[in-house]
Parts: C-alpha cells; structure tokens; sequence
C-alpha cells in the first residue's frame, strides 16, 4: 500500500541524537565503498575512495561514481548512510542507484549474492546532513549489499553530448499509475535513455513521499495532443502517490565519453535462469551498471549498444511488457592476471525466471 509517512516518526532516535552522539556518529563514519579490483586494465579507479571524479574529465558528465556497501557502521533501521564528499551536506545533489549483487568479481573472491528484493530509493537526512539509500518498505536495511552510485552536486545538462539529470516531482494525482515527466532531451525522442531512481524528499520540492512499488518508464502520445513524451510508472499497476518524486538520467544518443546509452531485449538466446545478458561489445569488463525497465521502447539506432535492432514499437514482441520485479545488476565471471572473463547481466531480485521480451533501459560506464 502507498504511504506518506514521516520517517523520523518510525525511528526518533536517529533525528533527537545529542551532540556528542553526533559527533561520534560522524567520526565512525568512513568511506566504505567496495575495493575496486586493481586490474591494471582499470586503473582509473581511485583505490582509496572507489569513485571517479570530474576532475579527472575520464567521464565527464558526473561529479562522483562509486560502489557503496552497508556494513554495521553506516546502516540505521530501512537506510544505509552515504559518506562521499559530493553528497554530503548537499541536499540539493541527484544520486542514481542500483544494487550490485557482485561488485568484486576478482579471481578468489565469489560472489556473495545478496538479494533484496525491495523497492529501494535515496533520501537526504537534514540531521546528520549525508545522503542516504533506504528501502521504500521501510524494513531493516541488510548488511553486505553493494550499491552502484552516481552523483551529482546538482541538476545538471551537458547539451553538447545530450544528456541531463535532474529530479522530476509528479502532481496531484489522477488516479492512474504513471507520472508524465517533460524536457527537452526526452520529449518527442522515442530513441532516448531514461533511467530513474525514487527520491523521498527532494530539496526542489519539500515534500516526503514513499513509494513501495517497482517503477518503470514508456514512451507514448497519450492524453497530449499527440506529442510524444515518456512517463514513470508503477509496474504493478499501483495508482501513482500525489508528489512522488524520481531523479532522472536522459540521455539522447548512445555512447559518449565512457557513458554507454543501451536497450537490452530479454531472449531466448541471451537469457538464463532469472538474468538477461547483455551481448554487447562493452559487456566484457565490469564497469558500473543502472538498469529501468522500459514498458514501451521507442528505438535503438546503435548496434553495439542493442542486441535487437528496431524502429518502432508498434508489433514487436518486445514492447508493453509489464514486468513487476525489483531489478539489479551484476558481473557474472571473475577477473585475473588475463583479463576479464564473464558478462553484464540485469537479473529479477525476487529470483523469478527472467521472462522473454522484457526491454531494459541500461546505462554502464566502463573504466
């Protein structure tokens, strides 16, 4: 069931903390990123903060990417407590997640594949002034989960390249299960990558609203005169709560600076058990991954980045697929002194068979 409910309500004690418990709160809290393999192929990555800045202009359209894992020292009740430079103290930043279930996939070290199979999104505690990643059915959050974040210190658009981020906050509500969302670089563009994480309460908006349910986008003309925009929508047909809000990643084109823009098409062929693989020519290394179901995919005009090649949607057995699942992200090989061997995947947290013709919008930055 939707809810809107304050979440210091549910536990007081992480808003009423004295300032001594402040204090100790703030020296425990470190950088707790997953180690990044220190394959030399990848030596991009910073060893001592897993995160990639603007300043090395490697991929310049974020201020920080990074892998960011719960352990007992950052995670209080539903929510895990981010400690990054860009984010802290920022309410105003725009943080894209996605959960990892492999973030090292080194030789030696398995994959401890942790589920969570809930609806998770970001919020910003004013208290402690950090970012954090919660479960929207606000239970315990688990320790041993990797995240895949991208941060920015604000809205931000890059014309040049054709992408932006920014935080979408949807109107009263109508009583259907999707919120129209309006800008340059996705309106009247079936061909763009739309990827979404829920925020709870954003800055531009001031209000809190939870949204429990597994979200996806479409492209459509509906109910506008017939001008093509894209919507998010609650995949289990759930009405869509009065204020829900949603940081946004569009992209109009594929592949820029690092940045890869891809629709992934669930198949007979590149699908096992409950993951679809993602038979691209960048899917070899383990790079940072997001992944939005896509209900209604409008085109795909770049190969490398599609393993299906189409230009409309109408009659394809991929298109308005509903997919009610939580989604994440993993690496399913190892790394050695050789290379990387192995493949991307979007796999079901609910563990269910990944079902055939379900389109994903993905977005992966490799290093």
């Amino acid at each position: 069931m939707v809810q809107q409910r304050v979440k210091h309500h549910e536990w007081p004690r992480k808003y009423m903390l004295s300032l001594l418990a402040l204090a100790a709160l703030l020296t425990t809290l470190v950088v707790t990123g997953k180690t990044v393999s220190a394959h030399p192929a990848h030596s991009a990555y910073s060893a001592h903060t897993n995160q990639v800045s603007r300043a090395s202009r490697a991929f310049n359209f974020s201020d920080a990417i990074f892998a960011w894992t719960t352990t007992a020292t950052n995670v209080s009740g539903d929510s895990t407590v981010i400690d990054n430079a860009v984010t802290n103290g920022n309410p105003n930043a725009v943080l894209l997640v996605a959960h990892n279930l492999n973030p090292d996939p080194e030789e030696g070290n398995p994959c401890q594949c942790i589920y969570n199979n809930i609806p998770v999104g970001v919020w910003y505690n004013a208290s402690i002034q950090r970012w954090e990643i919660f479960n929207e059915d606000l239970s315990a959050m688990t320790v041993g989960l990797t995240f895949n974040v991208a941060a920015w210190s604000a809205p931000f658009t890059d014309t040049t390249n054709g992408r932006l981020v920014y935080t979408h906050v949807a109107g009263a509500s109508s009583g259907t299960d999707y919120t129209d969302i309006f800008n340059s670089m996705s309106n009247k563009n079936p061909n763009a990558n739309v990827l979404v994480t829920p925020v709870w309460n954003p800055a531009s908006s001031g209000t809190e609203v939870l949204n429990d349910h597994p979200v996806g986008v479409w492209y459509h003309t509906q109910f506008r005169g017939g001008t093509g925009h894209w919507s998010i929508f609650n995949e289990d047909g759930a009405t869509m709560p009065t204020n829900a809000a949603f940081n946004v990643y569009v992209s109009s084109g594929n592949a820029v600076n690092g940045w890869s823009g891809t629709v992934l098409v669930s198949t007979s062929s590149n699908t096992v058990s409950n993951y679809a693989i993602m038979s691209t020519g960048l899917s070899n290394v383990p790079g940072f991954l997001w992944v939005t179901p896509d209900y209604d995919p409008g085109a795909c005009t770049n190969s490398l980045y599609c393993n299906v090649i189409y230009t409309m949607c109408a009659g394809q057995p991929f298109c308005d697929v509903m997919f009610n699942h939580n989604v994440g992200v993993w690496f399913d090989g190892y790394g050695d002194s050789s290379g990387w061997h192995g493949e991307l995947s979007v796999y079901t947290e609910d563990a269910s068979t990944m079902p055939v013709n379900v389109a994903f919008n993905v977005l992966e930055i490799t290093v």
